[in-house]
């Protein structure tokens, strides 16, 4: 296995000035899964690299309770940089449980689906994953049933890792 890919996560947050942001964010029961289960491949997979995607998507698809309805407005974009990304915030927390950060490289751009898409389109073109031929992506039980078909009609050799079988 040479990478394995989380398309980023959602948390809600904490304000305590001063903390890193695996303390002042909290994963929601999905995202802690998904975690869990990369923990785990990376236990398995000891050489195995790590893209973690997600960008500032504070007040733009949630808040510090719940999801919202997405909205790119100019200020929300301009408050949610105020706030850890996704990826920040999944490289913390996979390194306070023992991955290397030299096995973490993070996306912290993409919001959607889409985007998501389209940036991997264009890593897979660098060098550094052209050399990749065994490419794995960790998804929920219900992300597999309904959204991985749209990953797989661009990137058909993609292995799909259930974060639900992995961590049972």
């Amino acid at each position: 296995m040479d990478l394995i890919v989380l398309l980023g996560g959602r948390f809600t947050f904490n304000v305590f000035e001063g903390l890193p942001p695996s303390i002042m964010y909290t994963p929601t029961k999905e995202t802690e899964l998904q975690l869990k289960a990369l923990i785990r491949l990376a236990k398995k997979y000891p050489e195995t690299k790590f893209l973690v995607m997600g960008g500032h998507n504070f007040f733009i698809k949630y808040d510090a309770e719940k999801v919202i309805e997405t909205n790119f407005n100019f200020e929300n974009m301009v408050k949610a940089q105020e706030y850890a990304s996704e990826a920040e915030i999944i490289s913390e927390i996979i390194k306070r449980k023992g991955v290397n950060s030299l096995r973490i490289l993070k996306e912290e751009t993409s919001v959607t689906l889409e985007e998501k898409k389209e940036i991997l389109k264009v890593l897979f073109e660098r060098s550094a994953f052209r050399e990749m031929k065994v490419i794995g992506i960790i998804v929920t039980d219900k992300f597999f049933h309904e959204d991985f078909n749209y990953f797989l009609k661009v990137f058909p050799d993609i292995i799909p890792f259930i974060a639900e079988d992995i961590v049972v």
